[in-house]
């Protein structure tokens, strides 16, 4: 049990550890108590299979923005990190400046911020029924969704954990993709930084703010008080984003073999 434990956190803090390219003035989540979702922006949930060949029983949920002007052209897919959810996108770092979300919009375009399996409003089935690419898989039903939906072009845009997801979609799905925003994720691993941030996880169902979900210990969580000093500059960040980001992280499940 220890060493599935520890390989699990391996691949947890490889995840996490894209994230520290991400470090600024606003940290990863540019995350603000207020949020920055436009009037336009609607309630979005779909069924997808969680493994090839399985049924499609698993919500997905997230947050559909659709300037008219946009439908039936390009519409940009956002894929968020790990211990976040869809709001990674539409928080306001700075509550003077816009989100994410609210951005595009302004810019004319189409925008899907979803949870991912776990996150968020999406279901959290038992970690047993992941596999090594169950993200890559769920983007893909997605896409064809948003094809169905009229759009001619779908530009994937991740961050962390959602680049490398997005990344691996290209390669394994080339037809999805006509583009890729990348952010925040690293080059090559530096093992020092993974041993280091290995004591930092803990299971779901052991973390205070999230053992009311009921999940299972194959879901990992950053322990509070962790993303601070690994994920912020101290000196520029605004002590109520990284309070934020602290008490609102969410659970994940990472594949015990990194995608490559």
């Amino acid at each position: 049990m220890k060493l599935k434990l520890r390989s699990r956190l391996a691949a947890a803090v490889g995840a996490a550890a894209l994230a520290l390219t991400t470090v600024g003035a606003a940290g990863p989540a540019a995350a603000h108590s207020h949020l920055g979702v436009p009037d336009l922006c609607t309630s979005f949930a779909t069924r997808v299979s969680a493994a090839e060949g399985a049924p499609a029983d698993q919500r997905i949920s997230g947050v559909l923005c659709e300037p008219e002007a946009a439908r039936g052209k390009t519409v940009q897919l956002l894929l968020h990190g790990g211990t976040y959810d869809h709001t990674y996108w539409t928080m306001r770092g700075d509550s003077r400046k816009p989100s994410y979300v609210e951005a595009a919009v302004r810019s004319g375009h189409a925008v899907l911020a979803i949870d991912r399996l776990g996150t968020g409003r999406s279901s959290a089935p038992h970690s047993s029924t992941y596999t090594s690419s169950t993200s890559e898989l769920v983007t893909h039903q997605i896409v064809r969704l948003l094809r169905d939906r009229g759009y001619s072009k779908v530009v994937l845009v991740g961050n962390s954990f959602g680049a490398t997801s997005a990344r691996m979609v290209a390669v394994q799905y080339p037809e999805d993709v006509d583009g890729l925003i990348l952010t925040g994720e690293g080059g090559l691993p530096n093992p020092a930084t993974f041993e280091a941030m290995g004591p930092l996880w803990t299971t779901a169902d052991q973390h205070p703010l999230l053992a009311h979900r009921g999940l299972d210990p194959g879901y990992l969580a950053l322990k509070t008080g962790a993303k601070g000093p690994w994920f912020y500059d101290r000196t520029t960040a605004d002590p109520r984003v990284i309070e934020y980001d602290e008490m609102t992280t969410e659970p994940g499940v990472y594949p015990r073999t990194p995608a490559r």
